[in-house]
This record gives C-alpha cells, sequence and structure tokens, in this order.
C-alpha cells in the first residue's frame, strides 16, 4: 500500500502503465484515491503503476506523477 497525503486533499489518479495496460480486477482505489490496495496479490498483477496528483484548488496547477514498480514473490508449493 502506498498513501499520498497533502493539504487541501488533491484529486489523484491511479493507472497501470505497463504493456497490461488495465488495472486489475483485485485493485481498489481508496481513502479519496490516495491508496491504491491491491488484495491477494499474484503475479499478474505485477508491473508499473503511476499515481498523479493535482491540487484542485490552483487552476494553473499541473499534475505531479510517480510510477511504480509492483514485484509479487510468490511461495513454492509442492505437491
Amino acid at each position: 500500500m502506498y498513501t499520498y497525503c497533502c493539504s487541501p486533499t488533491p484529486r489523484v489518479s491511479w493507472r497501470r502503465v505497463d504493456s497490461a495496460g488495465q488495472m486489475p480486477e483485485k485493485a481498489t482505489v481508496q481513502s479519496y484515491g490516495q491508496e491504491l490496495m491491491i488484495v491477494d496479490a499474484d503475479a499478474s498483477v505485477a508491473g508499473t503503476y503511476e499515481c498523479s496528483a493535482v491540487n484542485i484548488l490552483i487552476k494553473s496547477s499541473e499534475a505531479v506523477s510517480a510510477q511504480f514498480h509492483l514485484v509479487v514473490e510468490c511461495k513454492l508449493f509442492y505437491c
């Protein structure tokens, strides 16, 4: 989980920017967009995500973005 916070609360959006392109079904955005939660992560959710935030009180404000690369390590199960 990554949390972004400041005052006033910015308008925050998340997107997946790697070759998969779409947010996984397991992903939810919470806390007014400030948290991206991926529950029961598996290898299919590994990739690059981008968080963008803009101050809604300043009309000329440009969005600030950061990219995150999510690596999911799975346990090996033996039968």
